[in-house]
Order: structure tokens, then sequence, then C-alpha cells
């Protein structure tokens, strides 16, 4: 999943913290095991390689004698599909799909340990991927061997997708086999997939964060004959003042928040709109809370071609309810005329999913008893999106309870979990698919 990280922090705690220390041996679980084969499969993307993700997938999947069928992209990007169909008579015969993407994004920087070497150091699995996503891959896995090997009677399916591409826009992965394979998602009721924010505070957990909506991707590529032209264009645009604005998704989430807050929070979070203004907030707001109120925008690269003239790579983040047509007119017109704009990926609105149903109903009797579960709308783009634009509903849903030290280590150097985290994670995950296909 993509996620707006802090660059300078996670420089910081990296350069003062403790370099981490090897362990001569560590009895991990049967699920770290495969976790830790997982994360030595370098699918960096690009280039992608993530039929070798499927190759490890496929060995598990046989061995347990589950049902699987390769989806092939070509030059080694494939994707993955299993199914446990239901084995009992019931009136809601329709299937969960547990998603996650295999692909991960560069290891870039000085990183404390090798990024694909999958090592245990201080009772952790470090590499690129142990957060983002091929850990919550790995309890999807094991829930769905755990509910083979159990023998129950299922009275509902449940089928996996590890899926290619994520991290580039999905073209290769999530988004071709849906237009390709409808077959394969034609009884789906539900999709649990990477993107929900658990809230931790003081050792605690303050709450699990079940994502239901999320900010739209529009990447645009801004070309001009002219270098000094797009330079200038680009000056413009980022000099742009922010345009604030309470979406229906953001007062959904926060309002839902609001009683888990002190009388402060609480007041403002459900009357945003009394509190953001189209200049900005008239109160002081908490760390990273701007993102839910601005379609942000951020210029990821530019080069210059020689005897054509210079392009540059525009990553824009919509919120819900923007309109598109307009933002894009917007650019345009901060760029200038002697520069092209060309959309790349873009998403058209979608409703959110609805905060009900067998999977919203099944989390929140096995989870509450540990903290509440409450919607919530998301900064970052997942393969969700397609799901929604299909009329599926998709959750974004963390087994894992970690540390914001940890969890800032997606898309950034020296990315890990805690083997412990990672161990109750399958847990929780392996009971939840299991109430999904009992029929609780």
């Amino acid at each position: 999943m993509k996620t707006i990280t802090a660059v300078l922090t996670t420089a910081l705690l990296a350069a003062c913290a403790t370099p981490p220390t090897p362990e001569l041996e560590t009895e991990l679980s049967e699920a770290a095991i495969w976790l830790q084969e997982y994360l030595r499969i370098d699918t960096s993307n690009p280039p992608g390689g993530e039929s070798a993700a499927c190759d490890l997938l496929a060995s598990i999947l046989t061995e347990a004698g589950i049902q699987f069928e390769r989806l092939d992209s070509g030059d080694g990007r494939a994707s993955l599909w299993a199914t446990l169909p239901p084995t009992a008579p019931s009136t809601d015969p329709e299937t969960l799909l547990l998603l996650h993407h295999t692909d991960v994004v560069p290891a870039t920087g000085e990183w404390a340990v090798p990024p694909f070497a999958g090592e245990v150091r201080d009772g952790m699995l470090w590499g690129r991927g142990a957060i983002d996503s091929k850990s919550l891959g790995m309890t999807h896995l094991a829930a769905l061997v755990a509910l083979s090997r159990s023998g129950a009677e299922r009275r509902r399916g449940v089928a996996l997708l590890a899926s290619a591409d994520e991290e580039t826009g999905g073209s290769l992965g999530v988004e071709r086999w849906l237009e390709q394979r409808p077959d394969l998602f034609s009884g789906l009721a539900t999709v649990v997939n990477e993107g929900g924010f658990n809230r931790g505070y003081q050792g605690r957990l303050h709450w699990w964060g079940m994502e239901i909506a999320q900010k739209r991707p529009l990447w645009i590529e801004a070309t001009s004959s002219s270098p000094e032209e797009l330079v200038a264009g680009l000056a413009r645009l980022v000099r742009r003042p922010p345009q604030w604005r309470v979406s229906p998704q953001a007062q959904f989430t926060f309002t839902w928040m609001a009683p888990h807050y002190i009388d402060h929070w609480s007041r403002i979070f459900r009357s945003l709109g009394d509190y953001i203004k189209p200049a900005g907030p008239t109160v002081g707001l908490m760390p990273g809370m701007e993102v839910y109120f601005l379609d942000s925008l951020q210029v990821n690269q530019m080069e210059v071609v020689p005897g054509t003239g210079a392009r540059a790579r525009i990553d824009s983040r919509l919120l819900p309810d923007t309109d598109q047509s307009q933002w894009l007119t917007d650019i345009g017109e901060a760029l200038g005329p002697a520069v092209t704009v060309e959309v790349v990926l873009a998403a058209p609105p979608v409703e959110s999913s609805p905060w009900s149903g067998p999977w919203i109903e099944i989390a929140q009797r096995h989870l509450s008893s540990v903290a509440p579960v409450l919607p919530q709308m998301a900064a970052g783009i997942t393969d969700s999106r397609f799901f929604r634009q299909a009329g599926v509903p998709a959750y974004g849903f963390s087994p894992f309870i970690l540390d914001s030290v940890v969890t800032r280590s997606v898309h950034a150097r020296d990315e890990r979990i805690p083997i412990e985290a990672f161990d109750a994670g399958v847990g929780r995950m392996t009971d939840l698919v299991a109430a999904w296909a009992n029929g609780d």
C-alpha cells in the first residue's frame, strides 16, 4: 500500500537507534517461517518478479491440498488465486476474498540488515514487505490452511488472491484479472485487504481501524519542449494555496472516532465543518490529520530528454468526492500553456463500503474485547478501489498491533515486524476467517 512517509523522522530515528542484534537461534512458528521465506524473494516493483512469490505460495497450498490457479501476465509477472468453497448447505453461500499484493517498493538507502535476507533480529523479522504487505498475505494464507486442516464444514466460501503490481497501479494485477477473469469473482460477498490502521496509545490499543473508503489516485505526466517552462510551471503548481474541505467520508470516520477521545477532540470531530474552512483549519489539528481534508500533490521525478524537452511525474491523491475534471483544469492553469498534461492513472468516485454486513459483525464480535472497531477513511490507495468500482464491498484490515516506530518503516528503510505481533495477527485472522466460513 502507498502511504505518506515521514522521511526525515525515519532517518533521524534510524540514525539514533541502537544497531539491531542478530539472534543465534530463534524458534519460529510455521507461518513465521513462511513469511521469512517470502521476505527473501525480491519482488521490487519495478520490475516485479512476482512469479517467484507465487511459486512459494503454490508450494504451501499444494502441501495443504488447497486448489489454486496461477494467473500469468507475462515477463515474470503473476498473481495467484486459491479457494475453499462451501461444503455445507447454506442460505448464504457467498465468498470472502482475502487479498494482498506480492510486489514491494524498491529498497533504497542504507539498511541495518540486507532488505531481502529475511533476518531475525531483536525479536523481529526484517525485510522489504515485512508490513506492506507480505505479512498480511501470510496471515491470510495461514488462515486458509488452518481452515482446510480443521475439516470443519464451511457454510461460506473463502478465497485468496495474491496479486501483482499494486505498487505501480495494479494494471497487471487486480485490474487485469477483474476484466479478464470475471468468473473468479462472480460469487464474492466481501473483500478483506490492506489499508486498515490500528491506533495505539500509551502501550494499549485505542481502536481497530477498518478502512471503508480512501483517497483516489491521479497520476499525471507533464511535458514541455522547454525545461525552463516546466520548472517554472511546477514551481507555480506547488506554491498554490491549498483548498481545505471535509468530505462525507472524512466526517463519517471522525464521527465514529469522536466518543473515544477527550471532550476537546470529540467536539471537533463531530462537527468538522465548523473548524475546517477552505482557507485552513481554525483550530490546531493532530499531527498528520490534514491529509483527510486536502487533495495532495507531489512531484515524484523530473527528467530532461535531450532534443525533446523535459517531463515530470506528478502524484496526486484526491479526496473521495473531488471533481477530477476541475482538479486537472486547475493543474493545467498553474503549469501554463507551454506544458502538456497527460493522465497516467485515475480512479472514479465510488461509494464507501457499507458499515454493516457479516464481515463487520464478525470483526466487532471477535475484536471488541480488545478495542472498538471503527470505520476509517485511508489517505493511501490500495487495490480495494477496483472491487468498490465493481460494486463489491472491500475493507482494509490489519490484524497486527504495532508501535509507530515500526509502522514508519513502511516504504522506508529497515522495514520489519515483531515476531510476537505477527503470530498474534495470524491467530486473529484465523479466528475471523473461521467465523466467516462457519456462518457466524
